[in-house]
């Protein structure tokens, strides 16, 4: 049943062309997430620095706090200053450069001899 709602007309501006009712989306989770675009990160980037501005002040300061709660004991915070200073144990962070280049190609093509065709036409006598 839908509720009788005063700013909703009975049609969408067409004639003779109802609204659809609305239809309840159920989650699967059997689905997968949907992905996340570069404008959602470069969006939940700003929002987090924002946030952390506003409480904290300032960038290094939530790293500060972050310290006192590893000095006070916390396992969790040292763990993660570790990790973002020297990355997680066991971890291999070694570049190497790309060694794959385009093969080379050559064609072993041995060139004909050139046969003179030149024709001459000095008269002998």
């Amino acid at each position: 049943m839908e509720k009788n709602n005063n700013n909703k007309r009975a049609n969408d501006g067409r004639r003779n062309n109802s609204r659809k009712q609305r239809v309840k989306i159920i989650k699967d989770k059997n689905l997968p997430a949907p992905q996340v675009n570069q404008a959602k990160k470069d969006r939940a980037k700003l929002l987090s620095k924002k946030a952390i501005s506003n409480i904290f002040g300032s960038e290094d300061a939530i790293w500060e706090e972050l310290s006192r709660q590893a000095l006070g004991g916390s396992i969790k915070a040292m763990e993660m200053l570790l990790q973002y200073q020297y990355g997680k144990a066991g971890e291999n962070k070694e570049v190497q450069q790309n060694t794959s280049k385009a093969p080379i190609i050559q064609f072993n093509v041995t060139k004909p001899q050139e046969i003179e065709e030149t024709i001459d036409i000095t008269e002998e006598e």
